[in-house]
């Protein structure tokens, strides 16, 4: 298992044990991580439920959603 498996895996606990304690200060306090770390992984969520990001490279993603492209569009000239 590479270390970014693992680190989805870590993520994907964190999640279900929030929904289960239904508390994200009580979640976070529990596995040692921010609430700020927590508001992140959240927000890199897509609404499938998978990551956006697996390679750990944010690259070229704020010029898309700036530009109001998407991943899969060739960037606008």
């Amino acid at each position: 298992m590479s270390k970014s498996e693992r680190e989805i895996k870590r993520k994907l606990r964190v999640f279900r044990y929030t929904e289960k304690v239904g508390d994200i200060s009580t979640a976070c306090r529990h596995f040692g991580i921010s609430r700020q770390s927590f508001y992140n992984w959240k927000h890199r969520l897509e609404p499938t439920g998978l990551y956006r990001r697996t390679n750990g490279s944010w690259r070229g993603q704020r010029r898309l959603f700036l530009s109001g492209g998407s991943p899969s569009a060739p960037p606008a000239a």
